[in-house]
């Protein structure tokens, strides 16, 4: 699975098996740049937080959720439109691209987030 600044990309083999638009951390919240194994996963799970300017969030059904790095996950969550960083530092999809994501990874999966 690689992820560029506002990219998913999910390959097998070289070839492109999953494209989609993605959001990323906002400054002061970013998502890490390098590559992890997926640690934890969860069809649906709770997160909480505050973002850098205080805003603070308890969302308790964030879905298709895969942890890659120090509470960071490539997960589904509704947003207007994606492109755009306005995560605190996860890696956000589309409801369909989550799905799909989330019947490729498994524990172990590597997950490469490139600028």
């Amino acid at each position: 699975m690689l992820f560029g600044a506002l990219d998913f990309l999910a390959t097998n083999s070289g070839k492109w098996i999953l494209h989609s638009l993605t959001n990323t951390g906002v400054p002061g919240a970013n998502t890490p740049n390098g590559t992890w194994a997926v640690y934890a996963r969860f069809p649906s799970t709770r997160m909480t937080g505050c973002f850098p300017h205080g805003e603070c969030y308890n969302d308790p059904d964030v879905r298709f959720v895969n942890y890659f790095w120090d509470g960071r996950a490539v997960h589904y969550f509704p947003r207007l439109a994606y492109g755009f960083r306005q995560s605190n530092g996860c890696v956000e999809l589309p409801l369909k691209a989550a799905q799909r994501a989330y019947g490729m990874i498994h524990i172990g999966t590597p997950v490469t987030v490139m600028p």
